[in-house]
């Protein structure tokens, strides 16, 4: 059980960190899911636009890149992007996407109620 918490506490610190709205916990899901691939911005947003929220997904990638978290390269004059970080915040970006989605929800409802 003590594992189990400081995982908790550790996600949920992670979280309050890097994903604190929900284009950047869908930024860092979408990573999870493709930790070693490189995408360029249109790509991104492809995937993750739902509901023309292309301005919100460059601001919250933008925040990502400011923080380390996500990596940004050039590569044929196009800006590739892809997960950064040092090892243990790999991890944690993994673990969050390993979750099930109604644990993803719980632990993002928590962080946006204590903000």
């Amino acid at each position: 059980m003590g594992e189990q918490a400081t995982l908790t506490y550790e996600l949920q610190s992670f979280i309050e960190e890097y994903a604190d709205d929900d284009c950047a916990a869908r930024l860092l899901l979408f990573f999870a899911d493709y930790p070693f691939a490189r995408f360029n911005r249109l790509a991104i947003i492809h995937a993750l636009d739902q509901q023309n929220g292309r301005q919100q997904i460059l601001q919250a990638l933008e925040k990502l890149v400011d923080k380390g978290l996500v990596n940004r390269c050039i590569d044929n004059d196009t800006a590739l992007y892809c997960l950064g970080g040092d090892s243990a915040t790999r991890q944690l970006v993994l673990q969050f996407g390993r979750l099930a989605k109604s644990q993803q929800r719980l632990l993002l409802n928590r962080v946006c109620e204590t903000a």
